[in-house]
Formats: structure tokens, sequence, C-alpha cells
């Protein structure tokens, strides 16, 4: 629905992933400018701040050597206390869909006297 701004989103161009050819171009290239014994020592120096304590170094190279953890949702959207049960967005989505329909039923018996 517009709203009143000029583009409301959609395609457009330059918008999205870059293609494989452009990032394969960007690796080489950043190989070529930034040697490997560079790259290890800024690897080194990041890694001396995540063991000082820095949060935001130690994620950066949490992400970077085991991958991004699977997302996970509490069933009503806000935090819950450690040891209370946590739902991935698809076991969220399912038990959305059980509710829905058993709010269905109920509304069904309403109709129908």
């Amino acid at each position: 629905m517009p709203d009143g701004r000029v583009k409301n989103g959609g395609a457009r161009p330059g918008a999205g992933r870059r293609s494989k050819a452009a990032e394969a171009e960007l690796q080489r290239l950043l190989k070529k400018c930034w040697p490997r014994k560079e790259r290890e020592a800024a690897i080194r120096k990041v890694a001396e701040r995540a063991n000082l304590g820095s949060l935001e170094a130690l994620k950066f190279l949490w992400v970077y050597a085991y991958g991004k953890p699977r997302e996970m949702l509490a069933d009503d959207g806000n935090d819950q206390p450690d040891g209370q049960e946590r739902l991935t967005l698809e076991e969220w989505k399912q038990r959305a869909a059980e509710r829905e329909e058993q709010a269905r039923g109920a509304m069904d018996a309403f109709a129908d006297p």
C-alpha cells in the first residue's frame, strides 16, 4: 500500500546481493592487495582483543570460525528465563497454525447452536 514515499521497495537498480563473479573479483583483489602475512596479523589482533574481553571481537571470530547460530524464537515473542522452552521459527509457525485451527473450531461451535 503506497504511503506517500517515492519508492516503496521492490526491485531497483543496484539492490540485492552482488553476483558471484563480482564477489570472486573482490576476493582476488583483496588477496592481491592484502598479503597473507598481513591478513594473519590482522586476525591475530582481533583474537588478542577477544582474549582481552572485547565482545565484538569475540562475536566476529566466533561467526567466522563456527558460523552463525540458528535463530531461536520464544513462543510468545518475549525473552524467557533459562530453562524454559525455546522454539525455532518453523516450530513457532507450526504452533501458530495449530492455535488458529483451534480458534476456528471454537468459533464454529458458537456459530452452530
